[in-house]
């Protein structure tokens, strides 16, 4: 009596019970099914699957630089002024790792008392470290950074190995010198553009004990830097 008292009004259709739900019939069916319950993981795996090969592709495609210079200067220039000095270099390069393609990489080393205190550590840092470490050994600097790490040089060396190779006389002077001056004004291709006024580029001194390796990359350096100053 009290079960049709509380079911009063509700008919037979109301109480059945809910169907189960039927599989999916048919390939298209089943993978839209499918891809309704897993689609986060099938994206999971996808993304991990392709994710190596995409290093893989960067890494054989990446061309390695057949030489490295460091370019200090405090004013920052554009990246098609850095390039100019690339593909003008690399014209005067050999390919050294036989990759068949001349490549001279700049890094950028920005040093500005007004810049950012943190950038300008960093970038000093940097400096020192390739200076160390004698694995670039072709720079180039504005003449005041040359000057300033010159007299900062020759307050605190401690050996007799000096800081760059000495590349011939200044033309006005007949002093030794250990930069070739590059002018923008001797430059035709570089009047119209964004370039420093005059750049001194020098190549890294080794100590005499330097490894036969290090000894053969400054001369490489060197002949690329004597076929660009011979232009």
């Amino acid at each position: 009596m009290a079960r049709e008292m509380y079911l009063a009004g509700v008919s037979d259709e109301e109480l059945r019970p809910d169907p189960k739900p039927q599989k999916p019939r048919g390939v298209k069916s089943r993978l839209q099914n499918f891809f309704y319950y897993y689609k986060w993981v099938v994206l999971a795996v996808c993304v991990a699957a392709l994710l190596p090969a995409v290093m893989i592709g960067q890494a054989v495609t990446r061309t390695d630089p057949d030489y490295t210079l460091l370019l200090v200067t405090g004013k920052t220039y554009s990246a098609e002024a850095v390039a100019y000095f690339e593909n003008a270099l690399s014209a005067c390069g050999s390919d050294l790792n036989h990759d068949g393609t001349v490549k001279v990489q700049i890094t950028r080393c920005f040093l500005n008392n007004s810049a950012d205190p943190r950038l300008l550590m960093a970038n000093t840092q940097m400096l020192q470290a390739r200076l160390a470490a004698r694995d670039v050994l072709l720079f180039a600097f504005e003449p005041e950074k040359y000057a300033w790490l010159t007299a900062a040089d020759e307050q605190t060396a401690e050996t007799a190995t000096p800081l760059f190779v000495p590349l011939g006389a200044d033309a006005a002077s007949g002093e030794a010198v250990s930069y070739w001056n590059w002018e923008k004004g001797a430059h035709a291709d570089a009047l119209s553009a964004e370039l420093p006024e005059s750049l001194f580029f020098a190549v890294r001194a080794l100590p005499d004990d330097a490894d036969p390796s290090a000894i053969a990359r400054q001369k490489e350096v060197l002949a690329l830097l004597t076929a660009y100053a011979a232009q």
